[in-house]
């Protein structure tokens, strides 16, 4: 009994965790794509 209480109260905030970092990188590497996309727009105008 104890161990599934100490195993759920470890994982359900590290859970969280994992949901905040994961969402912070998709955005810094959607930043990154949306910066890609414009240096070949600027770099491939004539």
């Amino acid at each position: 009994m104890n161990t599934t209480a100490f195993g759920l109260m470890s994982a359900i905030p590290l859970l969280m965790f994992h949901a905040v970092l994961q969402t912070r990188t998709n955005e810094i590497v959607d930043s990154f794509e949306m910066a890609g996309v414009k240096l070949l727009n600027i770099v491939s105008e004539p």
